[in-house]
């Protein structure tokens, strides 16, 4: 007979796209240990080898097996589980550049790291200057357009903090050329 003892703490703090953890255990016999991700953990954690990746918030549970051999039982099956949380994220608000007030209309195009979808909102202060529909911004008149970029989060995923970004409409320069 044999048994398999968990020689990793379980992670505190792991969070959705968080660093991974590396299971380890020992079978008292001395025999490789199989971890794979048990029960209930499907769309919390994935296990490849021993590294084990946080991919949804939730209780991730991790089973130890060693399936014995010519000389040893296979050893009872162990679980080691530990909560994981909503990940943070960020987003990326490219500089669209300036525009003059006669240009047409142009697509933002902010990212989040979590690959959710952004949203786009337009100060109040910036409807003479500018409009909004979606992530396409319209120039209307000379000034500045200020739009600000969310990402509300999910159940994976906590709020991203707001972005704001300004854009510079300015008069049409005749004769300037470019374009």
């Amino acid at each position: 007979a044999q048994s398999i003892t968990f020689s990793s703490s379980s992670p505190t703090g792991a969070t959705v796209g968080g660093t991974s953890y590396a299971a380890s255990a020992a079978a008292s016999s001395g025999l490789p240990v199989a971890f794979s991700a048990g029960a209930g953990s499907s769309g919390v954690c994935t296990v490849s080898g021993s590294t084990v990746t946080f991919v949804g918030a939730g209780t991730c549970t991790i089973d130890a097996d060693q399936s014995g051999d010519a000389n040893h039982l296979a050893a009872p099956q162990v679980h080691q589980s530990f909560s994981v949380a909503q990940g943070t994220q960020t987003i990326t608000f490219p500089d669209p550049g300036d525009y003059d007030k006669t240009d047409p209309p142009f697509a933002l195009s902010a990212t989040a790291s979590s690959g959710l979808a952004v949203t786009y909102t337009l100060d109040p202060s910036s409807t003479p200057f500018c409009s909004l529909s979606g992530n396409v911004v319209t120039p209307i008149d000379r000034g500045d357009c200020i739009v600000y970029a969310d990402q509300p989060g999910d159940a994976n995923y906590l709020a991203a903090p707001q972005v704001a970004m300004v854009i510079k409409i300015k008069n049409h320069t005749p004769g300037g050329g470019g374009g």
